[in-house]
């Protein structure tokens, strides 16, 4: 990952909870922004600092209301059958094609295999 990250100067990484903070710390370059969204896991977080002091790294913060809401939102897409909309799938070595594919437009969601 972070091999692709720097091929294609890329400097930011989403994350959905803490859990990987500290993987994408030493993935992301000198001063890269992740964005950690939501604390589904818990508030706590345990991870190196170091990788952040050292590569000046900054932490965005985006909130996602309240866990029962969110199990609310859940119980109704599963009650409806909705399903999301995938307009491609691609393998993590065609990174760049999934990037690419962003440009056509908005509808439908792009997955990234990884494994």
């Amino acid at each position: 990952m972070a091999d692709i990250m720097r091929r294609w100067q890329m400097d930011g990484i989403g994350l959905v909870g803490g859990a990987h903070l500290g993987k994408a710390a030493e993935v992301i370059g000198v001063g890269g922004h992740i964005h950690l969204i939501g604390a589904l896991e818990g508030f706590e977080v345990s991870t190196p600092v170091m990788p952040m002091l050292m590569k000046d790294i900054t932490i965005h913060g985006i909130g996602t209301g309240r866990r029962r809401a969110l199990t609310e939102l859940v119980s109704a897409i599963d009650s409806t059958g909705t399903k999301p909309v995938i307009g491609a799938r691609y393998p993590l070595g065609d990174l760049p094609a999934a990037l690419d594919h962003l440009d056509r437009g908005p509808f439908g969601k792009i997955v990234v295999e990884v494994g």
